[in-house]
């Protein structure tokens, strides 16, 4: 997997008046050591195993003399990495000599320490250990090439974990081969005790280098983008900076905006002793070898083309490359920095708030990162009340024991303070299948469970299922009267004005990191230095300069960031991924149809003339294994040629003189189409008989367009005994299933339901 830090892999901040002057930390923020190359697994991608990787270990005494520097320097955090660090015999020794040096020490691991380390680790605990964690079972132990892996990589989370103090990180390299299991391993890093989810991606190093296929392609880029944007508001889930940039984009999948430090506020630190800036074990990168010179003296003189870079080539006509200073520094290296065409959003640096956003980091480390950003920024902000957990911890706790009843998390007791706030009320009542049946009755603790002291997006899907959770037990409309229809759909429409003001409120937040950065008026460090920055540096077009920014904002800081925060909230809409998109046709002297239309979860339809709708199902299907990574290898970002797509359309009548929830239009449309929808909810949930890396894939791999309109048929599978004879078109839907199939599939309905409910 890609290095995780306890400071965010390459994240920079803090005191900026050095870094200003020098382009460099006058102390690193990070010094990883590659422990050893040696490693017990053969992954595919491995960074350790590559034509320059043929040196041994470093010895024991110089690494004490390391440590012993380190520590007179007052280095923030010392990581121990690999290969696989837990294979040098010597390790404990190692971590005595930090106890005793009292050095702040990190680990990257995927592999259970044995017993005699693990007594080492409890006496000098280390503040963060991130585990390799690359998908299920079967995914992981195939990719890193050993049966196993994935159980011994579960053992050494709970392990970790254990120790109490450790933060624990379930760290995922995205690749081809693990990309469709997204969902899934998102599921188990939540359940399995990591306090937090690390994305990378590949960078072509090591056998990686080698291995264009791993890649991912600018599709499933973008993708992976809006999966992790919607992850975050469920579970601290970090995108780590192999992409580089992002944009406009950039708050959706990050707490602070990128900042390389490579090189300027970390290094790498090789088994031979080379100083590199970051992970690569590209010698030629070196600044130095701790055998020759001390590492105080290599990393105040070292990393100097880094520490001065400007942008050349088409980075020195590109608008964002203030912000952006190239990106990746490994990606760099191999000329596979940019990402641009994945990310860039067209007419984003047109208004104020677009600069801000884009452009936010120039001011690079000019004041110490909020402590809400250095944690867990997306958990939801509390007003006026102090607590253990958050009101979104224990929701998504909650859910997240449904689908795994291992599941780690505190829960709250009974004589909790908690319980006094409406919220947390409701939540139990919610649990205790207490809420009134009555719908009126239902409405208005729906209504008051809004009171709430906290600021809880879960709380907001938590309510839209208690309102719409009794309309999915039947496929029929619900007789409800016209004066409750009329308060459910006020309610509805109650919730969705709270959901608007609530992530508002958490966005502001979140904003401030990135439009901070733009209200000082110092350039960005490594761009233009003290001795100035050439043309380029006076190029003030896309710098947000102190009168500049007043002009635009005025000088206060909370009517920009409420500006900035309300477009994102206009162009990133809470739980837009499950809008239903249809076309609407209208009978006049035969059906006409009347364009496309969009219904979100807080709607209510009214049906006032004859209509028949339509929705288009898309989505990937792995179709030809053998041909699919034969793409163009000029380029990293191509599509793949073998990625075949869903696209199904739905017919569906609907009744004049009605109105129809979402969910109710759910139920209209699945009992019209119920066998259609059924074979391809099978083909979504069942692992079918293509074979890809010895392991078997979904025939459907994903479902990006009305993958709503299958939730019913999700839930019919859920309830039923054995297979439902649907007697469509897919042979996944009507073939006999063994027992230890019906369980695969119930249990991978069973997360896709927790899914929709939870946004």
């Amino acid at each position: 997997m890609g290095t995780h830090s306890r400071i965010g892999c390459h994240r920079v901040k803090g005191d900026g008046g050095f870094y200003r002057e020098h382009g460099y930390w006058e102390v690193p923020m990070l010094v990883q050591w590659m422990a050893t190359l040696r490693c017990g697994l053969r992954c595919e991608h491995c960074l350790a195993v590559s034509r320059e990787s043929g040196f041994s270990d470093m010895p024991l005494d110089k690494v004490r003399g390391l440590i012993d520097e380190i520590a007179a320097m007052g280095v923030g955090e010392f990581l121990i990495t690999g290969g696989e660090p837990l294979a040098r015999e010597d390790l404990g020794e190692v971590i005595e000599h930090l106890g005793r040096k009292g050095v702040s020490w990190t680990l990257n691991t995927a592999a259970m320490p044995g017993r005699g380390l693990r007594e080492a680790i409890a006496r000098h605990r280390p503040g963060f250990v991130a585990v390799s964690l690359d998908g299920p079972k079967a995914v992981h132990d195939a990719f890193r090439g050993k049966a196993g892996a994935w159980d011994e990589a579960m053992e050494a989370i709970r392990f970790f974990k254990s120790l109490g103090t450790v933060r624990v990180c379930a760290g995922t390299t995205v690749t081809s081969r693990n990309y469709d299991d997204l969902d899934e391993t998102f599921h188990l890093a939540t359940t399995s005790g990591a306090d937090q989810w690390g994305i990378h991606l590949l960078v072509p190093e090591g056998r990686a280098a080698d291995r264009p296929d791993l890649f991912l392609s600018k599709t499933q880029l973008k993708r992976l983008i809006k999966f992790v944007a919607r992850r975050r508001r469920q579970f601290p889930v970090q995108m780590a900076d192999e992409i580089g940039y992002l944009g406009y984009l950039e708050p959706l999948v990050r707490d602070v905006p990128l900042h390389c430090g490579a090189g300027r506020a970390q290094c790498v630190v090789l088994p031979d002793g080379e100083i590199v800036p970051c992970t690569t074990l590209d010698r030629s990168c070196s600044a130095g070898n701790l055998h020759d010179r001390p590492f105080k003296e290599i990393w105040a003189q070292g990393f100097a083309d880094l520490r001065a870079w400007r942008p050349g080539g088409k980075c020195s006509s590109c608008e964002y490359a203030v912000a952006c200073k190239g990106g990746c520094w490994l990606q760099r290296k191999a000329g596979t920095q940019c990402f641009r065409e994945v990310w860039h959003v067209p007419g984003a640096l047109k208004t104020a708030a677009g600069i801000a956003i884009c452009l936010g980091g120039l001011g690079g480390p000019a004041g110490e990162v909020p402590a809400a950003a250095a944690g867990q920024a997306m958990t939801s902000p509390q007003i006026a009340v102090s607590q253990a957990w958050s009101l979104d911890e224990a929701i998504n706790t909650w859910y997240f024991r449904q689908a795994d009843l291992r599941a780690y998390g505190v829960v709250p007791q009974a004589n909790d303070l908690i319980w006094d706030d409406v919220g947390w009320r409701f939540f139990r009542d919610f649990q205790n299948d207490k809420l009134p049946q009555d719908l009126s009755a239902r409405c208005e603790r729906v209504l008051g469970a809004m009171e709430t002291r906290e600021r809880s997006l879960s709380l907001i899907s938590l309510l839209w299922r208690a309102l719409n959770g009794p309309l999915f037990e039947t496929t029929e409309l619900r007789e409800y009267s016209p004066q409750e229809r009329q308060i459910l759909a006020d309610t509805l429409s109650a919730v969705r004005m709270k959901s608007l003001e609530w992530r508002l409120e958490i966005f502001e937040n979140s904003l401030d990191p990135y439009l901070s950065g733009g209200r000082v008026t110092p350039l960005s460090p490594g761009i233009a230095t003290k001795a100035g920055g050439g043309s380029y540096g006076q190029d003030k077009r896309y710098y947000l300069l102190k009168d500049v920014n007043e002009e635009r904002w005025g000088q206060a800081a909370d009517p920009e960031t409420r500006e900035a925060a309300q477009a994102y909230v206009q162009d990133h809409r809470y739980a837009e991924q499950m809008d239903l998109v249809l076309t609407v046709s209208v009978l006049r002297r035969g059906w006409v149809s009347e364009g496309e239309s969009t219904m979100e979860p807080f709607d209510v339809m009214t049906i006032d003339q004859a209509v028949r709708v339509s929705f288009e199902i898309q989505g990937d299907v792995k179709h030809c294994p053998e041909e699919s990574f034969n793409r163009d290898e000029t380029s990293l970002l191509s599509d793949y040629p073998g990625q075949q797509d869903v696209n199904a359309t739905i017919w569906a009548s609907l009744t004049v003189g009605r109105q129809y929830t979402y969910t109710e239009l759910l139920n209209a449309v699945y009992e019209q189409n119920r066998l259609t929808l059924l074979a391809i909810a099978y083909d979504w949930l069942y692992a079918n008989d293509v074979g890809l890396w010895d392991r078997k894939v979904p025939l459907i791999t994903a479902v990006h367009r009305n993958g709503a309109l299958l939730w019913p048929a999700i839930r019919e599978i859920i309830e039923s005994n054995g297979v439902i004879p649907t007697g469509g078109a897919s042979e996944n839907a009507t073939r006999a299933f063994t027992p230890a199939q019906i369980a695969e599939i119930h249990r991978r309905a069973v997360l896709k339901d927790i899914d929709f409910w939870m946004f």
